[in-house]
């Protein structure tokens, strides 16, 4: 959004106004965002500034024309920033997660980077700068120096969020979605799969014949559980060899999850992949989903996809997706 650090509500604010006032076109618009911002220019900028509320569901384009949408005209009538913060959260992951981290102590921009950015994969800190610029704009945090601290209105939000995720599925639904996304994908899933002394929640093998998993899960909801999840994956590291190692979680035991992945339990470093709870509902969602299409079709065998959906193989284990990638197509 234009208008820098802590600015961009008021810079929301007066694109929303200018599009009730005028229904602009797309050049129209275009060009009023190059007079009303000093810093909006090149034509990349503009498009940017553009898509970052249309992305919001604030505006909407039909017939060439710009309108707003009930969400947008219910913030101009509200001026209420929790809306902006709810579409923030549908549109960009790790928003609410910089807000937790933030609750928790003060932070620097660095400190942010170096747990949220490590998650989501940045490898530059511009996408934990603009999180943390939209949470300033909020009014959620305030930045003294360089170190960002959270605002009374900000620690009520993260206090009604985590209100929120106690509606979340509870362990064993969550175990369950992971054995039947499994099955779904025509592996061999079990639950509370035993490692000699250990137990994992569940465990994918490629073939019921075989020795050995090539995926081990483990969920936590519950912080006291979470050294004990790490060390169950670790056992199977350490027995198994090869494997895909998940930790599932939610909340803010997802960024204490990464805190002991960088420290106590660095050797899983490399291997060990850690999701949110509600990525595990979405890729269950969507299994489902295609497999009640396929039935539909009518076909009497079980099809596997060649390559799964784009947003799909970022879910599955490496050694999975390769695996399912090289066999060969029957001629």
């Amino acid at each position: 959004m234009p208008g820098g650090a802590g600015e961009y509500i008021e810079s929301l604010t007066k694109c929303l106004e200018f599009v009730q006032r005028n229904n602009p076109s797309r050049s129209q618009l275009n060009e009023w965002l190059r007079q009303t911002f000093s810093n909006v220019r090149s034509i990349a900028v503009v498009r940017s500034c553009i898509e970052a509320v249309e992305g919001l569901d604030f505006i909407i384009e039909s017939t060439g024309r710009f309108s707003l949408s009930n969400t947008g005209s219910r913030f101009l009538e509200t001026r209420d920033n929790r809306l902006v913060y709810q579409k923030l959260n549908e549109k960009h992951r790790y928003i609410d997660d910089v807000l937790h981290m933030i609750c928790q102590e003060p932070r620097t921009a660095g400190e942010v980077h170096s747990c949220v950015g490590a998650k989501a994969g940045w490898k530059k800190t511009d996408q934990c700068r603009i999180r943390l610029n939209w949470l300033q704009s909020l009014g959620y945090v305030t930045k003294t120096g360089f170190t960002y601290h959270v605002t009374d209105m900000g620690r009520t939000v993260v206090e009604g969020t985590s209100v929120m995720e106690e509606e979340l599925p509870d362990h064993n639904e969550i175990r369950d979605m992971i054995v039947e996304i499994g099955r779904i994908s025509n592996v061999v899933a079990e639950k509370e799969y035993s490692l000699n002394n250990f137990r994992v929640d569940a465990a994918w093998k490629y073939a019921p014949g075989a020795r050995a998993p090539f995926a081990v899960w483990e969920v936590v909801l519950d912080k006291n559980l979470l050294r004990n999840a790490f060390s169950n994956l670790k056992a199977a590291s350490v027995i198994l060899g090869r494997c895909d190692l998940f930790l599932v979680t939610t909340g803010e035991l997802e960024l204490k999850a990464h805190g002991l992945l960088e420290s106590t339990f660095n050797e899983l470093a490399h291997r060990l992949k850690i999701k949110h709870v509600n990525d595990i509902i979405d890729w269950h969602s969507a299994s489902k989903t295609e497999s009640e299409i396929t039935r539909g079709m009518g076909f009497t065998r079980r099809l596997t996809l060649r390559v799964p959906p784009e947003y799909m193989k970022n879910m599955q284990p490496e050694s999975y997706f390769l695996k399912r990638r090289r066999r060969r197509i029957p001629r």
